[in-house]
């Protein structure tokens, strides 16, 4: 939300925050998409409704079907990195359960004892708490390769583009989400990874589109120059990933590299302009 957005110290539980969101999200999806699926089953096979009755229900069913199947498609393909941990956890943890469902009943029907009960059931939900949280940050979102492609941050020596990988923090938001505010207080550069994102200039109650950014795209650069107010709303019109750099690391790298200073200042022009 607007309280943790720039704010550098929250960076982390930002991250957390997001990809707990994101894990809602489609876990909301898939329990839709399944909701959808037995209703369909059930009227499908309901002899006593109508048949126009029958036909409504129906297709009201399957339009909701294919509209989460669809938006379940979109989150794989925007956060695959992401999506790849969900399904691989959700199973993991399905699994589990699977198993610990199987050994109550065996212990129920007497054909396990206590004691290799008690065992199995405290070995099963020690994996259970082993599986890495989903809201981690994604580490493997292959920041070195994006950020080497930002005009930016070409021909920087191979250590310089280490020490910014090395503290760029990845992010994931949602469709609607509001990146920077226009007026807010400004601590970091963004590098866009995947995903759609727009510039909006506020003036007078009214938003005016002024670009919309692709993949390897920077934005937020005057809190390197120290214009912490942000100038404009960037908002995200798709699902989408970024990179975070604080304005601490992105001026540690300038302050030994001026030729980052100067691309800077020219961006600053140019957008001004």
């Amino acid at each position: 939300g607007q309280q943790l957005r720039e704010k550098d110290g929250a960076a982390g539980f930002l991250s957390h925050y997001q990809n707990r969101r994101l894990a809602s999200h489609l876990m909301r999806d898939i329990a839709r998409i399944l909701m959808a699926e037995a209703a369909l089953k059930s009227v499908r096979a309901d002899e006593s409704l109508r048949p126009e009755h029958q036909q409504k229900l129906e297709s009201n069913y399957t339009k909701s079907l294919v509209f989460f199947r669809q938006r379940l498609s979109d989150t794989r393909n925007a956060f695959p990195e992401f999506f790849e941990r969900f399904e691989a956890t959700l199973s993991a943890k399905s699994a589990l359960a699977a198993a610990l469902l199987h050994i109550e009943e065996a212990h129920h029907r007497g054909s396990l004892t206590t004691k290799v009960y008690l065992y199995l059931e405290q070995r099963l939900q020690q994996s259970m708490d082993e599986i890495r949280p989903i809201a981690e940050p994604v580490q493997d979102i292959s920041a070195r390769k994006l950020i080497e492609l930002v005009p930016l941050f070409s021909d920087l020596p191979e250590l310089a583009l280490d020490k910014i990988t090395q503290h760029a923090m990845p992010l994931n938001y949602l469709e609607g989400d509001t990146v920077i505010g226009t007026g807010e207080q400004g601590d970091a550069l963004y590098v866009f990874a995947r995903g759609r994102l727009q510039v909006l200039l506020k003036h007078d109650g009214q938003e005016t589109k002024l670009a919309e950014l692709g993949a390897g795209e920077f934005f937020g650069e005057m809190a390197l120059l120290g214009d912490h107010i942000r100038g404009a709303d960037v908002r995200a019109i798709s699902s989408c990933s970024l990179l975070r750099i604080n304005s601490k690391d992105g001026l540690a790298v300038a302050g030994r590299h001026p030729e980052m200073f100067e691309r800077l200042g020219t961006v600053k022009v140019e957008r001004l302009a």
